[in-house]
C-alpha cells in the first residue's frame, strides 16, 4: 500500500470526514494511505481495478479527481470543491491558493504507472497453458520441470511448492528433488547430472542460494544446457549475450517483458543495474546491451550510487538490501524495477517515497516475481518441444537407414 505522507499546512481539525463529503469532485494534495481509512472510505476510492489497490494518481483520476497541479494553478481554476488530507475531506471554501503546500508534491505529470506483474504474468501462463495442452495432446509427453533444493529452509521450500503448483495449473508436471543440507557438491552434481540424462524430465531448477559449502557455479554448470530451462550455466550465459540463443535467466527476461508490456522503449536509454549477481545483475545488462540500452553497472564498491541512480532512464535494483535506493534518487519519469524481496516483503527500492518521481514502477510483491515463474515454465516447455524434435528427427533417421539388401543378401 502506497504509503501516507500527509500535508503538515492542512490542519486535520479542519477536515469535514469522509462520512460527511457529498462531493463528487476532489482535490488531492500529496499522497494518502488508504488503509488509514479502513472504515468509512467512499466506494469510489476502491474501485475494482487492478489498479485499486494503490492511492495512486492514475486511479483517483478515474473518479473526477483533479491531481498533480497544485504548485502552478489555484484551486479555482481546477474545479475541486474538497481537498482530501490525512483527516478526511476538506471544504476548499474560502482557501486561497496561498494556503496551498508547495513542498512534498507529486510532480506536474501523472504519477508512477504501477506494473502489475501478476496480471502480466497471468496472461502470459494463460496462453502457456493452451500451447501445453496442444504440444500434450499432439505428442502424448507432458512436460516436466524438476527442482532440486538442498537443506530445509522455509522459504525456499515455499518458492518451490508454489512453482510446482504453477507447472500442474499449466498442464504440466513437476518432480520435487529434497536434499539434506549435508550434500556436497559432488554429491549434487551428480544428482543433476541424472536429471539432465532422464528423458522424462524436460526442465532442471536449481534452488539457490545453497548451503555455503556447496561450490554453486560448479552445481549450475552440472545441468545440461539443454534442460537449463533456469538459465543459470556458463553456457547459458555466453549464448544470451554473444548470440541470443539459450535460454534466458528468468528473472532478467522476464523484467524485458514486463517492461515490453510498459511500452518502455530502451534502445538508446541509460539502464541502471544495481546488482552483479551471475543469475541477476550480470545477465541483466547482456540483456539490456541486446536492446540497445547503454548499461551501467552499480555494486558493493560503486562510488555515489545516488548519482548514477538519478542518471537513470531505467533504474534495476538488483541488490537484496531493503529499500537500498531511495526515491529522492529516482530521476523524474524514469522506469523503476525493483528485483529485490527481503522480509516484510519489502523491495530493494524506497517504493512510496519513489512513487512521485517515477514514471513507472514495480512494486514488491506482485511485480517482478510472477514473471520469473511464468518464464521459467514457458521455458520448461520450450525445452520439451526441442526434446520432441530431436527425438522425431532421430527417430525418422533411424527409420531410413536400414541395411543395404545387396551386402544383407551376400550374407546369407
Amino acid at each position: 500500500m502506497l504509503g501516507a505522507r500527509a500535508v503538515a499546512p492542512i490542519v486535520p481539525s479542519n477536515c469535514l470526514g469522509w462520512n460527511n463529503c457529498r462531493s463528487d469532485r476532489y482535490l488531492l494534495i500529496g499522497y494518502v494511505d488508504l488503509s488509514r481509512f479502513e472504515s468509512g472510505v467512499p466506494d469510489a476510492f476502491r474501485g475494482s481495478e487492478t489498479n485499486a489497490r494503490y492511492a495512486d494518481h492514475a486511479r483517483l483520476a478515474r473518479v473526477g479527481i483533479t491531481t498533480g497541479e497544485c504548485t502552478s494553478r489555484g484551486i479555482d481554476r481546477l474545479g475541486a470543491s474538497h481537498i482530501l488530507c490525512e483527516g478526511g475531506f476538506m471544504s476548499t471554501e474560502d482557501l486561497s491558493t496561498e494556503d496551498l503546500p508547495t513542498e512534498n508534491l507529486p510532480s506536474q505529470n501523472v504519477a508512477a504507472r504501477i506494473i502489475d506483474g501478476r496480471a502480466i504474468a497471468d496472461a502470459a501462463l494463460a496462453d502457456l497453458s493452451v500451447r501445453t495442452r496442444q504440444f500434450r495432446d499432439e505428442t502424448g509427453h507432458v512436460p516436466c520441470l524438476a527442482a532440486v533444493i538442498v537443506g530445509a529452509d522455509p522459504a525456499s521450500k515455499a518458492y518451490v511448492q508454489m512453482k510446482a503448483k504453477r507447472s500442474v495449473a499449466v498442464a504440466m508436471t513437476s518432480r520435487t528433488v529434497e536434499l539434506p543440507v549435508s550434500t556436497t557438491t559432488e554429491e549434487l552434481v551428480d544428482v543433476l547430472r541424472a536429471l539432465s540424462a532422464d528423458p522424462s524430465i524436460d526442465g532442471i531448477l536449481l534452488q539457490h542460494p545453497v548451503p555455503g559449502h556447496i561450490d554453486e557455479r560448479v552445481a549450475f554448470d552440472a545441468i545440461s544446457a539443454d534442460k537449463d530451462v533456469d538459465g543459470v550455466t556458463s553456457a547459458a550465459f555466453a549464448a544470451m549475450a554473444l548470440t541470443g540463443g539459450g535460454f534466458e535467466s528468468c528473472t532478467p527476461s522476464g523484467i524485458l517483458r514486463l517492461l515490453d508490456a510498459t511500452g518502455v522503449e530502451l534502445s538508446g536509454k541509460h539502464a541502471v543495474v544495481v546488482g552483479r549477481s551471475p543469475i541477476l545483475g550480470l545477465p541483466m545488462g547482456m540483456l539490456l546491451l541486446r536492446r540497445g540500452a547503454t548499461v551501467t553497472y552499480c555494486h558493493s564498491r560503486t562510488v555515489d550510487l545516488a548519482a548514477h541512480v538519478a542518471s537513470a532512464d531505467v533504474a534495476i535494483a538488483a541488490v537484496g538490501v531493503p529499500e537500498l535506493i531511495k526515491g529522492a534518487w529516482i530521476k523524474p519519469g524514469a522506469v523503476v524495477i525493483d528485483a529485490g524481496y527481503n522480509e516484510g516483503n519489502v523491495g530493494d527500492v524506497e517504493y512510496a517515497a519513489a512513487l512521485p518521481h517515477a514514471g513507472a514502477i514495480t512494486p514488491v510483491p506482485g511485480g517482478v516475481g510472477p514473471m520469473t515463474v511464468a518464464v521459467l515454465l514457458e521455458q520448461t516447455l520450450a525445452a520439451a518441444v526441442r526434446a520432441a524434435e530431436v527425438r522425431a528427427c532421430s527417430e525418422n533417421h533411424d527409420s531410413r537407414v536400414g541395411p543395404d539388401p545387396a551386402i544383407a543378401s551376400d550374407r546369407l
